[in-house]
């Protein structure tokens, strides 16, 4: 699923926007003796909408794919322990949908 930057950036602004709106965080220029260089192959639309992207936050296709997919590696992440901390809670008898539910409800 595309969601679209909230934030245009300068090209001198080294940050890239949060997608979904929020702080901006900088986006790590630095690298180590130890980067690994890997080969894409993208459909043509979405090579044209990563060049679109990377023009108009003034960075470089490869800055904004590298931060793509480390959000996208983060976010899985957190999904994956997500989902065993709710089997973990329901095995323990606690649905915390519903307890999250009563808290709401509480207010």
């Amino acid at each position: 699923m595309f969601t679209p930057l909230r934030f245009a950036l300068r090209a001198h602004d080294r940050s890239i926007p949060c997608i979904g709106g929020g702080h901006r965080r900088p986006i790590d220029l630095k690298y180590s003796a130890n980067v690994r260089n890997i080969t894409l192959h993208l459909p043509d639309d979405l090579d044209l909408e990563l060049q679109r992207q990377s023009a108009a936050l003034g960075i470089s296709k490869s800055d904004l794919a590298r931060e793509a997919l480390k959000r996208y590696l983060h976010v899985t992440e957190f999904r994956s322990l997500r989902a065993k901390l709710m089997a973990s809670a329901r095995a323990r008898g606690i649905n915390p949908d519903e307890e999250a539910t009563d808290i709401n409800d509480g207010d």
